[in-house]
């Protein structure tokens, strides 16, 4: 039996199943840019630094999640608006304290998804502070 020679051979040639992971990786990473853990050691208690995030961005958008594990700095600063989908504290979480600090003028922490999911043996306190 003879086959007919595909009309993607040979010069103008590609690997589709390269092209479809392509394309899949290339829209993971646009879709969850801005999704991150709290790392178990950050350099700070500060959220809007990309280095206390794994991997380093700050979950700072209406479809980030930002995820809490345990972490030897469960006492985070948010002094600028933010918004998430989802906040959720991991199983075996720290006892974190989020602390929405005001410096003037109102700061927002938006919950615009699923909201705060507690997963975590401990209670997780979010603190307003003018």
């Amino acid at each position: 039996m003879r086959t007919q020679p595909s009309k993607f051979k040979g010069r103008g040639s590609f690997n589709y199943p390269a092209l479809v992971a392509l394309l899949f990786f290339g829209t993971y990473d646009i879709s969850h840019a801005g999704s991150a853990t709290w790392k178990l050691n950050p350099e700070n208690g500060d959220w809007n630094s990309a280095s206390n995030w794994m991997p380093a961005t700050v979950p700072n958008g209406a479809g980030d999640e930002a995820s809490l594990g345990a972490s030897s700095g469960a006492a985070i600063s948010i002094d600028t608006d933010i918004e998430v989908s989802a906040l959720t504290f991991k199983p075996g979480a720290s006892a974190y304290t989020l602390s929405i600090v005001s410096g003037g003028a109102d700061t927002l922490f938006v919950l615009s998804g699923a909201g705060i999911t507690n997963d975590s043996d401990t209670m997780q306190n979010l603190v307003a502070v003018a």
